[in-house]
């Protein structure tokens, strides 16, 4: 058990994005900044991956006795949801107001807690605008037409091997000195704006999370999570920002979980694939959302289909049950000394880059063939229903606490 008998805990390491290295996490407290969505629209099953993956990296901590603060921000100020409120006749702060309300509403379906922290950017203007003119009097930014610029050659960022990786992604924009600098504040006569030295107006994407990260966590916090679409350019640039600012590292650890695929295809929002949560709980149940997502690495991409979904359904009703009965029959004999040997197992497997498919594959494979009823005593009931509640409070499914 973690924390007993005063034994000191084994490491738990993640690999870190940029350096592509396993790092240890502190032992006793661990800051996780996770970045939230972008409320325009609901929830797709890729955000489920996100939030479940870290809520369920959240938990693990817990249970291995960390103390966890654990802060996800919402994206309530940006371009989609000016057009989304125009679409819709509405203010853009209705739009943000329903669908921060809406993703609540599916995470808390999910099973996925609420994190200590929900900042929003527009409630963190001030903090933001410091940063920016920061920038501004120390030369680290410009003023070009009716933007503020990150000057990215101040932090002796190479255009060359950058330019080559990200080919085709940064958009042409003559007001920059170059093209990796990167916008953090747009004057604009429409949509929420606010006073500033440059004219009214609000704060480009990736100076928002490192004034919400800066404040609500310190630097350097431990680990920022989030979909392998922000490692470039929102976690590159944000990164940048954040040393540049404090004069330190920004972050310890940087962890992206991959995509889920439609039609060999990134489930998203701007390619019109996407499934919403809430759609998709009409006919599936939360902890066979969960399954299907925990059953593969988080750095694994994943293909999405309903047949795909319903067997990761069947397998975990499957586990369930054979956690939840013993006959004292007929049936395949289950060791309680064998048991206990792959709880361990699968906890390192945790412990080693959060290795979520391997833990439920150890599980199960300990359990035995799923379709025949385990035979034994007292001590295998007492030792089933014991691992049943470690399993659901680990990875959060609501059915096995």
């Amino acid at each position: 058990m973690a924390g007993s008998g005063g034994d000191e805990r084994p490491p738990i390491r993640v690999t870190d994005t940029f350096s592509r290295r396993k790092r240890e996490l502190p032992p006793d407290r661990v800051r996780i900044y996770v970045c939230g969505p972008t409320v325009y629209d609901l929830c797709h099953i890729g955000h489920a991956r996100a939030y479940v993956t870290f809520d369920a990296m959240r938990r693990f901590l817990e249970h291995e006795g960390c103390e966890v603060r654990y802060v996800q921000n919402f994206t309530d100020v940006e371009d989609s949801i000016v057009k989304r409120a125009a679409r819709d006749s509405r203010t853009p702060g209705s739009v943000a107001e329903e669908f921060t309300a809406a993703y609540f509403e599916d995470m808390d379906s999910l099973g996925v807690r609420r994190a200590d922290a929900h900042p929003k950017v527009s409630d963190h203007i001030p903090e933001i605008l410091d940063i920016v003119t920061s920038f501004v009097d120390h030369g680290c930014a410009y003023v070009s037409g009716d933007s503020v610029y990150f000057d990215t050659g101040k932090c002796g960022i190479k255009e060359g091997p950058i330019l080559e990786k990200v080919a085709g992604k940064i958009p042409d924009d003559p007001r920059r000195k170059n093209p990796l600098d990167c916008l953090i504040w747009k004057v604009t006569d429409s949509g929420p704006r606010w006073d500033s030295p440059w004219g009214k107006g609000r704060p480009g994407w990736h100076v928002e999370c490192t004034a919400m990260a800066y404040k609500h966590l310190g630097t350097p916090f431990d680990l920022h999570g989030g979909g392998q679409d922000l490692i470039f350019p929102h976690h590159t640039f944000e990164k940048m920002i954040g040393e540049q600012y404090t004069g330190e590292d920004y972050c310890r650890t940087f962890m992206h979980n991959a995509f889920i695929n439609v039609r060999e295809k990134k489930m998203s929002k701007r390619l019109g694939n996407f499934i919403t949560i809430r759609e998709m709980l009409k006919t599936t149940k939360p902890d066979h959302v969960r399954w299907f997502i925990l059953k593969s690495h988080y750095r694994t991409n994943v293909s999405y289909s309903d047949e795909d979904i319903a067997a990761a359904g069947r397998e975990f009703e499957a586990v369930r049950k054979k956690l939840g009965s013993v006959s004292s029959g007929e049936g395949e004999p289950l060791s309680v000394e064998a048991l206990r040997d792959a709880r361990l197992k699968a906890n390192e497997a945790l412990r080693d880059n959060f290795q979520t498919n391997v833990y439920l594959k150890t599980i199960t494979e300990a359990l035995g063939p799923l379709d025949r009823p385990a035979r034994g005593g007292e001590a295998l009931t007492k030792e089933l229903d014991s691992l049943a509640k470690e399993i659901g409070r680990v990875l959060g499914f609501q059915t096995l606490v």
